[in-house]
């Protein structure tokens, strides 16, 4: 090491340096915004319909659950994949507790769940994500063309 400041220095004078210019002090610059999150797709009544009409099974071969439980008591049903590209605020590892604020400890829960599910103006999905306790909402939107509730003349 002293080897290389020897030989970075010089036995001849250095010329004059012209006078150091202050630059005016720079506001740090703001953290990058956070990115997107992605687009979510409407749940529309006819596909909530749908989607109820096809029964559990059909919804189960998309989602791959296990019951989670601690203690030997059920927390909920913890998610283990989901359909690819979901795009619904859930993911590997979240436990959902109740929908439309039923549990669903059993599967003799699931057809009152469906029943009400066919006129919900919105899907709540509560769930926690480690110690945390979520909730993901899907408002229910009518199909184009069936608002309009005054008739042509």
């Amino acid at each position: 090491m002293f080897f290389l400041v020897l030989a970075c220095g010089s036995a001849t004078p250095s010329p004059a340096k012209a006078p150091l210019i202050e630059e005016p002090a720079r506001a740090p610059s703001p953290p990058p915004p956070p990115p997107p999150r992605p687009a979510r797709a409407e749940l529309t009544r006819t596909a909530l319909n749908a989607a109820l009409d096809a029964g559990p099974g059909a919804f189960l071969a998309k989602v791959r659950v296990v019951a989670a439980r601690s203690a030997g008591r059920f927390l909920g049903w913890e998610i283990e994949a989901l359909w690819p590209g979901a795009a619904v605020g859930l993911e590997r590892g979240d436990i959902v507790t109740a929908v439309n604020g039923r549990t669903l400890e059993r599967p003799e829960a699931l057809p009152a769940l469906y029943q009400e599910l066919r006129g919900a103006s919105e899907v709540v999905v509560e769930f926690r994500r480690g110690l945390e306790r979520r909730m993901a909402r899907f408002p229910v939107v009518e199909d184009a063309g069936k608002l309009d509730p005054t008739p042509p003349r």
